[in-house]
C-alpha cells in the first residue's frame, strides 16, 4: 500500500491529517431520540453514492448527548460487514458503529481528495479484514492506515479533474445500469402479457394433476462438513435462479449419502422451485450436465407430465410477475418464515393451452431470452470495464499521474442504441407493425383456404393504419391499384421480414398480369406470437378488419373499398363538405385515370359497405396525395 511517492508528496497517518470518529447508535429503547428528529442517521446502506444528506430514520438534538456528531464533508467509511462503502457527510449528522470518519484538518486536506482516496481502500480492507464471521476492520488499524499528501494546491487540481471525469464516468455508469434494469423490466413485460389472468381457450389445473412428483430432499448429516470435492451434485437454493442454474458453490456428495436422498433423485427436465428463505419462488430447469444429482429440503422439484405440459412452458409460467406474486403472497402466509409446503404447491392452479401452442410460445420466449441476456451480459461487460477505468483513474490520481492533467478524455454518455428512440430506431419499430398487420392477414386468409397477395395487403394496411390510426411509416399515394406505398412495401417492410425470416414473397407468373404471394418462413410461428403481444391493446379490432378483407372474393373489392376509405379520409383531413357524391368524386374522378374504368355505383356501394361495418375513417394519419 506504501508505494514510491512523487515529489512534493508524504506518506501521513489518516489520524494525522484528520480526526477519525467510530459512530455510534443511541439506545433504540428511548423514544425520544428518535421521534421527530431532524439528524440524519446513517447505516452502511446509505454508504455508496457519493454525498449523504437524507436516510431513512432521524434522531432528536437530545440523542447527541448519546453518540458522536460526524461534521459536515467528513468522509464515512464503513469498517464492519460492506467493507470500504464509502460517503461524504452533506450535512451535519451520526452513523451507527459500523462506520468510521474522517473529520479532514482542511487546512492541509481537501476533503474530496481524501473522499478520492479513500475509494481505494476497500481492496485493502477485504485483504486485511479480521477473519470472522463479520469481517472487521477495528479503529485502531483503520487509523494507522496510510494517507498520501501532496500540496493542497495540488490536491485541488486533482479534484477538479476527479470531478469532471468521475462525473462523466457516473452518468455512463448510471446510463447502463439504466438499461439492464430497462432489459428486466422488458423481461418481466414480456412474461407479464403472456400468462396474466386466465386465456378462456386454455384449461387450468393444478400442479398436482399436472406432475409426476413434487418433494424435497435433505441436508446430509454434518451438514458443510460432510460435502465432498466431487461426486453426486446436492443442489442447493442458492444454485437455482429464475434464468438458469447457477453451478458457482455447487455441492457434492457420495454414494452412500445419496442413497439417502433416493427419493429426490432428479430427472432430466424436472423443475426446481425454491421453497423457503429470500430466494423462495426461484425457479429454474436442470441443467443435465449437472447430473445426477440430489436436492435438499429447501429446493422442491416438480417432474410434470409431459402430455401436458412443456418443462420450459411451465418454467417461464412461475418465473413470470403473474404467479411469481401469487407464489410469493403464499409463502408468506402468516409463517415466521417464507415457505412454499407441498400442499400448496399441489394446489396451485396453472392456465395451459394446448401443447402444439404451448410450443409456440415456448420458441417466441427462447428469442426474446436469449436477445435479452446477450445485451444484458453486454452491458454487464460494459459496466465491469466502466468500474476498471474508475479503479484505474483512481490509481493514476495517487501516483501523481494527474499533476498536470486538466482533463481525462472519457466519451460522453450518450443514450444507448438499443432503447433509443432515434430516426432509424423508430423506422424499423414501425416497419415491424405493418409486418405484423401482413403476418396476421397471411394467416386470416390461409385459414379461408387462400393466399395473400401484395396488393391485397397494401389495401388491407391502408385501411387499418388509418382506421386504428396506427403509423407504419409509409407514406401512401393515389395509384392505379387504390392507395398505396409500394416503395416503402417492398425496400423497407418485406426485407425486414426476409431477414428475421418472419415471411418472403414469391413472385407468381399469370396469363395476364404477375403476381407477389407471401410465403410463411421459419419464424413465423415465433412472430405471430410477438404480434398477438405487441398489438394485443386494439389487437381485436385489426382482426375484424383483417377478416373482412379476407372474405373478400376479388383483389378488385378490396381496390375499390380502400380507395373510398382514403378518399373519405382525406375530405375530412382538408375539413371539406362531405357527402357521398363528394366522396365518390375524390375517390374516383380525382384519384386516377384507371378508376374512371369503374362504374362509379361500385365506389357508392363501397360507401354503404364500409358504413355497414362501422369502418367510417376519422380523418387519422396522412393525406394520400
Amino acid at each position: 500500500m506504501k508505494d514510491k511517492l512523487p515529489k512534493g508528496w508524504e506518506w501521513k497517518k489518516l489520524e494525522e491529517v484528520g480526526e477519525v470518529i467510530t459512530g455510534n447508535t443511541p439506545p433504540k429503547s428511548v423514544v425520544k431520540y428518535y421521534l421527530n428528529g431532524n439528524i440524519p442517521f446513517v447505516k452502511p446502506p446509505n454508504l455508496g453514492n457519493g454525498i449523504v444528506i437524507q436516510t431513512q430514520e432521524y434522531v432528536t438534538e437530545e440523542a447527541l448527548t448519546k453518540s458522536r456528531l460526524i461534521p459536515k464533508n467528513s468522509v464515512m467509511v464503513c469498517c464492519i460487514g460492506s467493507l470500504g462503502k464509502v460517503g461524504i457527510a452533506g450535512t451535519d449528522l451520526i452513523t451507527n458503529q459500523q462506520i468510521n470518519s474522517i473529520n479532514f484538518n482542511n487546512k492541509i486536506v481537501n476533503y474530496r481528495f481524501g473522499y478520492y482516496y479513500a475509494l481505494t481502500l476497500e481492496k485493502y480492507m477485504l485483504e486485511n479484514a479480521n477473519q470472522a464471521v463479520v469481517s472487521i476492520i477495528n479503529k485502531s488499524t483503520f487509523s494507522k492506515y496510510n494517507f498520501p499528501l501532496p500540496p493542497l494546491s495540488e490536491q485541488n487540481q486533482i479534484v477538479s479533474v476527479l470531478d469532471k471525469t468521475f462525473e462523466k464516468l457516473d452518468q455512463t455508469i448510471a446510463l447502463v445500469e439504466g438499461n439492464i434494469q430497462k432489459l428486466k423490466q422488458l423481461n418481466e413485460s414480456v412474461l407479464d402479457e403472456m400468462f396474466e389472468g386466465k386465456h378462456a381457450n386454455w384449461k387450468t389445473e393444478n400442479l398436482k394433476k399436472l406432475t409426476l412428483k413434487i418433494g424435497s430432499g435433505s441436508t446430509p448429516t454434518g451438514g458443510q462438513n460432510s460435502y465432498k470435492e466431487s461426486g453426486i451434485s446436492l443442489i442447493r437454493s442458492l444454485n437455482v435462479h429464475d434464468w438458469g442454474f447457477k453451478e458457482k458453490n455447487l455441492a457434492f456428495i457420495d454414494e452412500v449419502q445419496a442413497k439417502k436422498l433416493s427419493n429426490v433423485e432428479i430427472e432430466n427436465n424436472d423443475i426446481l422451485l425454491n421453497i423457503t428463505g429470500a430466494s423462495v419462488a426461484r425457479c429454474c430447469i436442470v441443467p443435465e450436465n449437472i447430473l445426477p444429482a440430489r436436492v435438499n429440503q429447501h429446493v422442491s422439484i416438480l417432474r410434470i407430465k409431459k402430455e401436458l405440459l412443456l418443462p420450459k412452458f411451465l418454467h417461464y409460467s412461475l418465473i413470470s410477475p403473474f404467479y411469481k406474486n401469487q407464489l410469493l403472497y403464499n409463502s408468506s402466509g402468516g409463517a415466521t418464515r417464507e415457505a412454499l409446503s407441498k400442499n400448496m404447491l399441489e394446489k396451485f392452479e396453472i392456465n395451459y393451452p394446448t401443447i402444439i401452442e404451448q410450443q409456440r410460445i415456448v420458441t417466441y420466449l427462447d428469442q426474446t431470452t436469449e436477445k435479452s441476456q446477450k445485451l444484458t451480459q453486454y452491458y454487464q461487460n460494459k459496466l465491469e470495464a466502466l468500474k476498471r477505468l474508475k479503479n484505474s483513474v483512481l490509481d493514476s490520481a495517487f501516483k501523481g499521474e494527474l499533476r498536470r492533467a486538466k482533463v481525462i478524455p472519457i466519451t460522453q454518455p450518450i443514450i444507448d442504441p438499443y432503447f433509443a428512440r432515434t430516426k432509424s430506431f423508430n423506422a424499423k419499430k414501425k416497419a415491424d407493425k405493418q409486418a405484423m398487420v401482413i403476418a396476421l392477414a397471411i394467416e386470416a386468409h390461409e385459414k379461408n383456404g387462400k393466399s395473400l397477395y401484395r396488393t391485397k395487403g397494401e389495401k388491407t394496411v391502408e385501411v387499418i393504419e388509418k382506421h386504428i390510426d396506427l403509423d407504419f411509416g409509409r407514406v401512401a399515394k393515389k395509384m392505379a391499384a387504390g392507395p398505396a406505398a409500394f416503395e416503402h412495401l417492398v425496400k423497407v417492410v418485406e426485407p425486414l421480414a426476409k431477414e428475421k425470416k418472419w415471411f418472403s414473397v414469391q413472385e407468381v407468373k399469370g396469363d395476364n398480369y404477375d403476381g407477389h404471394k407471401y410465403i410463411k418462413a421459419e419464424n413465423f410461428n415465433a412472430f405471430m406470437m410477438r404480434c398477438v403481444l405487441d398489438l394485443r391493446p386494439k389487437l381485436q379490432e385489426i382482426r375484424r378488419v383483417i377478416d373482412l378483407f379476407a372474405n373478400m372474393k376479388t383483389t378488385h373489392e378490396a381496390e375499390v373499398v380502400a380507395t373510398i376509405y382514403s378518399g373519405w379520409n382525406n375530405l375530412i383531413i382538408r375539413k371539406t363538405q362531405i357527402d357521398d357524391e363528394a366522396i365518390v368524386t375524390e375517390a374516383r374522378e380525382n384519384w386516377h385515370d384507371s378508376k374512371l374504368k369503374i362504374e362509379r355505383q361500385e365506389f357508392f356501394n363501397a360507401i354503404e359497405w364500409l358504413k355497414n361495418n362501422n369502418l367510417i375513417p376519422q380523418g387519422n394519419g396522412r393525406e394520400v396525395i
